[in-house]
């Protein structure tokens, strides 16, 4: 018997893998997805960022969550951009689990998933692995997406899919919208 969980994680990873069951690696992968692009944004662009719940460790960065409940956003670069991060494989769905409330009443389901609010967030970034499913983080897509092309027409909400359209439009384009939007925030403060 192994004597750690990450043991049985790497070994339940190897199996999703050899299995091609890209439903459950975006699960296991979702939460390490968030450590990936704040790694890929930290080298790759001129923005410095920490994933949320990290705050508290870094002194240094001026922006405290003013959300108990940490809706909304993974990442938070120092100059206050709120960056939600995604792994997808395959659809880009953006729903998130929530409690049925007064807030979520007008966009839930009886599932308790909901559209974000279109304040939660200033941008979001997917990681897409390539088609090929592997253990290999270098093939992979960045996708930065502003909150304002993902707004729903006439509605608080955002999209609760990002359609063929708006990938083609920011395909390629995570650097430049990521350090786009980071001095757009620094220049409005």
């Amino acid at each position: 018997m192994k004597t750690k969980w990450s043991e049985y994680v790497q070994e339940s990873h190897q199996n999703m893998i050899k299995e091609m069951n890209t439903r459950d690696l975006g699960k296991l992968r979702a939460d390490a997805a968030e450590y990936f692009i704040r790694d890929w944004i930290n080298e790759n662009t001129a923005l410095r960022v920490i994933r949320r719940n990290d705050l508290h460790l870094h002194p240094d960065f001026p922006f405290q969550p003013e959300d108990p409940n940490e809706s909304g956003y993974d990442l938070l670069s120092s100059t206050g951009l709120k960056i939600q991060a995604k792994y997808r494989q395959g659809d880009l769905h953006l729903e998130t689990t929530r409690r049925n409330s007064k807030k979520n009443k007008n966009d839930s389901s009886s599932t308790g998933h909901v559209a974000y609010s279109a304040n939660e967030f200033d941008v979001l970034v997917i990681v897409q692995p390539s088609k090929e499913v592997s253990d290999d983080c270098t093939k992979v897509e960045y996708l930065a997406i502003p909150t304002s092309a993902l707004k729903r027409e006439n509605s608080d909400f955002l999209v609760t899919r990002v359609d063929a359209k708006t990938h083609k439009k920011y395909k390629g384009k995570a650097k430049t919208v990521l350090e786009n939007l980071g001095n757009s925030i620094d220049e409005n403060q």
